[in-house]
Order: C-alpha cells, then sequence, then structure tokens
C-alpha cells in the first residue's frame, strides 16, 4: 500500500468514528532574490540552502497521533527528489513517524534529505542516549537504506544504503541548489558527527560528514564540515549567522554571512552573502512570512 493512501485511510479512519481532528493550516514563504557571481540574477520560492515555501496543515487527532502535510511552491530543478510534496506523515510524537519526512542525520545543515521512511525514536539502554533511525526507500536510483543518529548535544550518524547526497538541499553550502547530482548517482555510505555548545544566546553548531562508497566514477569519497554560529546583535533585536564550510577533499572554504532582520510577527528579512575562499560567490536576499 501506497504511503499516502496509508496516510489517508489512518486519518478518515479514525475521523469516522471520532470527534473532528484539531486542523492548523499555516503558510510558510521564502522568496529570494539571488545574485551570482557570474552576474546570474535569479529569483525562486526557496532560499539559497533550499528551505522552501511551503502551504500545509498541521492536524492532532482523538488519539493524539499528529499528521502533517506541507506542499511545496516550486521545487528545484533536479530528480533526487522530484516530488512537489515537502513532506506528509503521521506520527507518535517521540516514539515513530511514517510517511515522506527528513532523514535524522547530524544537524541537517549539510546532509538534508527528504525520503519515503518508517522511524523509530528510543533511547539507548545503556546510558539513555536518544536514538533515532529510518529505514526509506524513494525508489530506484534514489535515496534508499537505513539512516539513524544517536546523542543528544554530541551525536553520532550513519546512513548505509544507496544514493545519499543527491538532492538538492543536500551540501547546498558547496554547490548551486540546481547542481545535485540527482537520480543514480550518490554514495553508498555516510558517516557523521555533530555537535551544539550554547552560551547565553549564542549557538555554535558543527556538523562534519564522510561521504563513502560511491554509486559512480563520478562519486569520489568526499570529506565536508560546517561551523555555524548564530547569535544576536548587541542592542538590536537582530540575530546574525556566521558560517565557515570546508570541502576538506576538494580544499575550498566557503564563508556566509546572515542578518535576521524582524520586519513584524510575520516578516523576517535576511541578507546573505557568501564567498568562495577569498571570492564572492553570491549574494541572496530573502523574506520569510510566516501565518
Amino acid at each position: 500500500m501506497k504511503l499516502p493512501l496509508f496516510l489517508a485511510m489512518m486519518i478518515f479512519g479514525e475521523g469516522a468514528v471520532a470527534q473532528i481532528p484539531d486542523v492548523a493550516p499555516f503558510i510558510e514563504l521564502h522568496p529570494a532574490w539571488q545574485v551570482r557571481s557570474t552576474k546570474k540574477s535569479l529569483f525562486n520560492w526557496y532560499d539559497p540552502t533550499g528551505r522552501y515555501s511551503l502551504v500545509g496543515v498541521r492536524m492532532i487527532l482523538e488519539s493524539g497521533y499528529r499528521v502533517y502535510v506541507a506542499q511545496r511552491l516550486q521545487k528545484v530543478d533536479t530528480s533526487g527528489d522530484p516530488d512537489t510534496v515537502d513532506e506528509y506523515y503521521i506520527e507518535s510524537r517521540g516514539h515513530w513517524r511514517i510517511g515522506k519526512q527528513y532523514l535524522p542525520f547530524g544537524r541537517r545543515d549539510i546532509f538534508r534529505t527528504t525520503a519515503l521512511a518508517a522511524r523509530l525514536d528510543t533511547n539507548l539502554l545503556l546510558d539513555q542516549a536518544p536514538l533515532a533511525i529510518t529505514v526509506c526507500d524513494n525508489g530506484s536510483g534514489r535515496t534508499r537504506g537505513v539512516v539513524g543518529r544517536v546523542g543528544g548535544v554530541v551525536g553520532i550518524s550513519a546512513a548505509i544504503g544507496n544514493h545519499f547526497g543527491i538532492q538538492a538541499t543536500d551540501m547546498a553550502q558547496f554547490r548551486n541548489l540546481e547542481d545535485a547530482p540527482g537520480i543514480g548517482r550518490g554514495y553508498r555510505l555516510a558517516l557523521g558527527i555533530d555537535t551544539l555548545i550554547s552560551a547565553g544566546s549564542a549557538q555554535l553548531t558543527a556538523d562534519w560528514v564522510s561521504f563513502r562508497r560511491g554509486e559512480t566514477s563520478l562519486d569520489g569519497n568526499k570529506d565536508v564540515s560546517d561551523l555555524r554560529l548564530r547569535f544576536h546583535i548587541p542592542d538590536t533585536n537582530y540575530r546574525a549567522v556566521m558560517a565557515w564550510s570546508r570541502d576538506w577533499t576538494d580544499r575550498r572554504d566557503f564563508l556566509i554571512t546572515e542578518i535576521e532582520i524582524k520586519g513584524n510577527e510575520h516578516i523576517t528579512y535576511i541578507p546573505m552573502i557568501r564567498f568562495d575562499g577569498l571570492g564572492f560567490r553570491d549574494f541572496a536576499f530573502t523574506a520569510v512570512m510566516r501565518f
């Protein structure tokens, strides 16, 4: 049985014998204007990191199960994830989730993949460390296998299977979204370690991913990292993000600066500039609107 049909049967099957679910529609828009070093100017309904503009609904069923469905207004032209639907799943929060979802790997700053999956959330018996593990299958030539993360503040992640790292949202710090390799490419193994350090309102996150066992001769081993500092700018209500992303295999460094400027309760403006080494790579201006 296909997962969307299974999801619909669970929702409407419960609705036939119980009260109407608590429904909350939402809109989250990320229109972005981008100028690249090639002097190319773009406008898209997603930002340069692959955050999509979404229209969707959240539901809480009488049983306590949660349902989430989000439709993209525009998708990236790559076959790694051909759907216009971003996510659709039903879950018992903290226990399990079934449907299309972002897979639990690292901080999801480097490896940020969606797939049809069944997820289990539990704790290790030894030290009660959180464990999230999924079995996923997006079909032939696309992401499939087992993906999981263990740990809290410090986490270790692994993905074993086929065609990891092929979607536009994967490694978005290091390439243009439309340059993602897509169907038939990627890696059979990914290993990662990540951490988060908080100090007051500032947060420092670190993410390292090693991709191994390439699907084709074009998919050589790759080691990449992302170090990201988020903090409030003193004497303002602005937040800033400063990031250093490094491709250790190709010996390339990417420096990113973002500022979050609060317009009102619904709109935030985010100018972003990115450098490839010492050279300008791109500039983007995103208006994040939530309703």
